[in-house]
């Protein structure tokens, strides 16, 4: 059991561009397979090290995370890190846009994308946590809204084959990233597609049958496929990737160049850039890699500098 650990004094490191007395940390203790309680209490002794008081209240629900990252800025928070994996930042994320809270990342979950494409270690939990402590980079978000219901993200959403690899990745038994790679090649079998519509900028229209879309604000998806592998949280614009009509041969074939970002010269792969995307589709969605349903209609956005994110400028 964690409990907040008071310590007095400042952090006078090199290694911390500022001066931090006091942060809130959200953390998952299921990430990472189960071991993010270990984690939780690896960084309470990091903080403590370091003369930082930590607040790390006890969570569990994705209810409780973002009941939790909205008290947080109720309570006037300056600096949250998160501690866990993408699910936990889709969960509380949305509650700091917008706001002046400074948010870090200590990656401890299972595919880290979000982590992966800020270049945050996701090994070394020291390292992370200095970043974490340190100076803020203005950082866009993806917002989304379907149904009278708003949503924000930090990577991708996604919605086709890649969220059948999500459903059969969350109900195996398989540990680590590599999941998500074994999910993949599990449902290849089961290629299917679907009519797409696109409203690009309330101007060019994409119409076609798909097998898998995906919209990021960050490259990664699926613990380290680079999807949009130009997608970056810092230039006002969400990458937009679309596979036509493909079959399991295609995919089998795109699928391992996504690791480096070669599937984008494929025959069958579309790539595009957007400020605002208008999707009509009866797919279900998945967004951070957690799934968020179906709609008959969405709109993604991006809201540029929506974040006040401690990454060391490595976005």
């Amino acid at each position: 059991m964690l409990s907040p650990k008071a310590c007095l004094g400042n952090c006078s490191s090199a290694l911390y561009t500022l001066i931090v007395a006091t942060v809130t940390v959200l953390g998952n203790p299921m990430a990472g397979d189960g071991k993010g309680e270990q984690a939780l209490e690896k960084i309470s002794r990091l903080l403590d090290d370091r003369n930082v008081k930590a607040e790390i209240p006890q969570l569990g629900s994705p209810q409780e995370v973002q009941a939790a990252a909205y008290q947080a800025v109720a309570d006037k928070a300056e600096r949250v890190l998160l501690a866990g994996g993408d699910g936990l930042i889709h969960w509380a994320i949305g509650a700091f846009v917008d706001t002046n809270v400074k948010v870090g990342i200590v990656p401890v979950g299972t595919g880290n994308d979000f982590a992966r494409a800020l270049s945050i270690p996701r090994r070394n939990i020291s390292k992370a946590v200095n970043i974490a402590l340190g100076k803020p980079t203005a950082t866009d978000m993806m917002r989304i809204c379907a149904d009278g219901i708003e949503l924000w993200a930090a990577t991708v959403l996604t919605a086709g084959f890649s969220s059948a690899v999500n459903r059969r990745a969350r109900r195996s038994r398989w540990s680590g990233s590599k999941k998500y790679t074994l999910a993949t090649l599990a449902e290849l079998r089961n290629i299917e597609t679907s009519s797409l519509k696109m409203t690009l900028d309330g101007g060019e229209v994409v119409e076609l049958k798909s097998s898998l879309m995906a919209i990021a604000n960050t490259k990664f998806f699926g613990g380290g496929m680079a999807v949009c592998p130009d997608a970056t949280p810092t230039n006002g614009l969400l990458d937009v990737l679309v596979a036509k009509e493909a079959s399991a041969f295609d995919l089998a074939r795109i699928l391992p160049a996504v690791f480096w970002g070669g599937h984008r010269n494929h025959k069958k792969v579309s790539m595009y850039r957007a400020k605002s995307v208008d999707l009509v589709s009866c797919e279900e969605f998945w967004v951070d890699g957690e799934q968020v349903g179906k709609a008959a209609s969405w709109n993604v956005s991006v809201r540029p500098n929506a974040l006040q994110l401690c990454c060391g400028g490595r976005t």
